[in-house]
């Protein structure tokens, strides 16, 4: 008797079909943390967005004199006006939102990108109180931002 040893062709079909199986199912699962991996990082980006887009503004209107006299809203523009002696072509500062989504600075001649991937900028000014609401309405299935801040434009 002739004992040979090796795979038969039936032992590789089916060697190869599990491994193709198992490949698969790992496969998906990276291709799934994958998304959730880039979901959570444009999260961030655009919280992150927001909250510098904030900062600005605040910086902004603290650099302000007698700031109830010079911030105004007209529609959904931010506009503060500022006195600065060493450069008067600073004048006005404008807070808007584009329809691609980029909130934008306009100041003395200059343009700046605050913050990307925003839908929401509403701000409105009552008496001494300008509030203002930026933020992201939820997409692919992500959940919304949205930061709302209330500034106290009145004498301290």
């Amino acid at each position: 008797m002739n004992k040979q040893s090796g795979l038969t062709l039936l032992e590789c079909i089916l060697s190869l079909s599990i491994f193709s199986v198992v490949l698969s199912v790992v496969m998906i699962f990276s291709m799934t943390a994958y998304r959730m991996v880039q979901s959570i990082e444009e999260q961030v980006e655009t919280e992150e967005n927001v909250r510098a887009a904030v900062d600005r503004i605040s910086e902004t209107i603290r650099y302000t004199d007698r700031a109830r006299e010079k911030v105004e809203v007209s529609g959904k523009e931010l506009n503060i006006y500022i006195d600065d002696v060493s450069n008067p072509s600073h004048g006005k500062h404008a807070y808007t939102l584009l329809k691609n989504g980029t909130l934008k600075e306009s100041f003395g001649g200059g343009i700046n990108d605050l913050a990307h991937n925003i839908s929401v900028f509403e701000p409105s000014l009552e008496k001494d109180l300008l509030t203002v609401k930026i933020g992201r309405e939820g997409i692919h299935g992500q959940p919304a931002f949205t930061l709302k801040k209330v500034f106290y434009l009145g004498d301290e």
